[in-house]
């Protein structure tokens, strides 16, 4: 289920420390955060979104809503919710696996994680089609990295003539931590196919570190790809995410807050996935009105960088919790 569209678990232990960097903010004080941006009320009106979106009715900004609650500590009621969802759908369609990547999420119990890992790779295993690319790229986004007794089976889906499944199996394949896997991966920044060439940079995004030649072939994409080519984002995205360069990502933080307002629906929503993962204080206002999007996954987008900003800088200052709260002896 790929939320990349162009105008459209010995091998258990591996997947943990590679599937936090998506689902997991990470929380780093910021000694000089302003109060003021990280009221209750805001805090509540983001979370609220989230919850909003969840229950919408469109299947996939379900899951991503789902997904972004999870990351954020927010667990209630979701597992039990998409346990009932996912006895209604169809086994290997779109919905199915989504619901089991969100019942695999890093947040539950790792044999529960396994069981529903599981579901998904016995998709992609005997699966055929567009339900293959979305149990690969689910798998990858999980941090899953295949046994030696399903390895082989990756390994031939990331050298076929079908680029798409070959990206996704590629990704799952540089969940190893390898630089060599890593680079395969950066590969496909060429591809002379259009939804390779955007799955590639979106992969590149979600592995815990690039190396330095990984991040140079990911800048020189980037560098001659046109804006308005609905690939840019995601290798713009990328390269915020990664870069450690303040100034760069200064400058990256800038195109990523413009696409977020005017880009289409998957724009607007990667924009905010990298904003979410490396954004900062000082760009709260202009996430503040994304909220009021009227893209759901843009909206929970927009909710989901706040929230993750907001757990980098610190917990939400006393005096301004709510009234009940500051009385409270």
């Amino acid at each position: 289920m790929m939320r990349v569209v162009i105008s459209i678990i010995q091998h258990h232990r591996r997947v943990y420390a590679f599937s936090a960097f998506y689902y997991v903010c990470a929380i780093t004080l910021t000694a000089n955060a302003k109060p003021q941006a990280v009221s209750i009320e805001l805090h509540n009106r983001a979370v609220h979104t989230l919850k909003d979106v969840m229950a919408s009715g469109r299947f996939l900004a379900n899951v991503h809503a789902a997904e972004m609650l999870l990351s954020v500590g927010e667990h209630d009621g979701i597992f039990e919710t998409f346990e009932r969802e996912v006895s209604h759908q169809k086994v290997g369609s779109s919905e199915y696996i989504g619901a089991c990547r969100v019942l695999a999420a890093p947040q539950r119990r790792p044999e529960k994680r396994a069981q529903w890992i599981n579901k998904i790779l016995a998709v992609f295993l005997d699966g055929e089609g567009a339900s293959r690319y979305v149990a690969a790229e689910s798998l990858a986004k999980l941090g899953y990295y295949p046994s030696a007794d399903e390895k082989e089976r990756f390994q031939f889906a990331a050298h076929a003539s079908d680029q798409t499944l070959a990206v996704f199996a590629t990704w799952v394949l540089a969940n190893s931590g390898s630089d060599d896997d890593q680079m395969l991966l950066a590969g496909f920044l060429r591809s002379s196919e259009v939804q390779a060439k955007a799955n590639a940079p979106y992969a590149l995004r979600f592995q815990p570190h690039l190396t330095h030649l990984v991040y140079q072939k990911l800048s020189d994409a980037a560098d001659h790809e046109p804006r308005k080519s609905g690939i840019y984002v995601y290798m713009i995205s990328a390269q915020f995410v990664h870069t450690s360069d303040q100034a760069t990502r200064k400058k990256l933080s800038s195109i990523l807050l413009q696409l977020a307002r005017s880009g289409n629906s998957a724009e607007k929503l990667e924009a905010y996935e990298a904003l979410a993962a490396r954004g900062e204080l000082a760009q709260l206002p202009q996430l503040v009105g994304g909220l009021d999007d009227a893209d759901p996954d843009a909206r929970a987008g927009a909710a989901h960088a706040i929230l993750c900003i907001e757990q980098r800088i610190g917990p939400i200052q006393p005096t301004l919790r709510d009234t009940a709260s500051k009385d409270s002896p």
